[in-house]
């Protein structure tokens, strides 16, 4: 599943959905916050490293929201 991380965050973001074969319910999205907050963070794949990492919850606001700016431009489309 690519970009995982920043799919299950934006449903954290935008509420229950669909995602693969599942539907991500509100008691799951609320378990994923319970965690995230009790973590300070979350955890993303190092495309790099090929490893897991924890983020911190500041850089993952800045990560995810570059990662929604450049959804968005794809949307787009050249201009």
């Amino acid at each position: 599943m690519d970009e995982v991380e920043f799919r299950l965050w934006d449903a954290l973001e935008g509420g229950p959905r669909e995602y693969g074969r599942m539907t991500l319910s509100i008691e799951q999205l609320d378990g994923l916050r319970a965690l995230a907050d009790e973590i300070g963070g979350w955890v993303m794949f190092n495309d790099e490293s090929g490893e897991e990492e924890f983020v911190p919850s500041a850089r993952w606001q800045d990560l995810y929201a570059d990662w929604l700016a450049q959804k968005t431009a794809r949307r787009s489309g050249p201009r």
